[in-house]
């Protein structure tokens, strides 16, 4: 997600566009998130004290495979999208952050 500062031209509307590679700039269907859609799992800091927020000068969004990991884990017990990724399982190899 990257930031869409300044939404038809009014600077109090931001929001959160999609930047992937499936990302299409030229489709009316655009896909995006406002800061309290995405503040769910980002913040700006390390530490998770400050709020994320469109307005100002982010880049991007990124989550770490080990906080996602973590998250599955204590949260999900080990299910991710469906699957049971827990360490020992079948699908194990998922953990891997370079498999997604």
């Amino acid at each position: 997600w990257v930031k869409e500062p300044s939404v038809g031209g009014n600077v109090r509307k931001n929001q959160w566009i999609l930047a992937d590679a499936d990302h299409d700039p030229s489709s009316s269907a655009k896909e995006m998130m406002l800061n309290t859609d995405l503040c769910l799992v980002f913040t700006e800091d390390v530490d998770g004290f400050e709020q994320l927020d469109a307005s100002k000068p982010q880049c991007c969004t990124w989550p770490f495979a080990a906080d996602v990991l973590t998250a599955v884990d204590e949260y999900h017990d080990g299910i991710f999208c469906g699957v049971n990724i827990s360490e020992g399982s079948e699908h194990e190899h998922w953990r891997d952050p370079f498999s997604f």
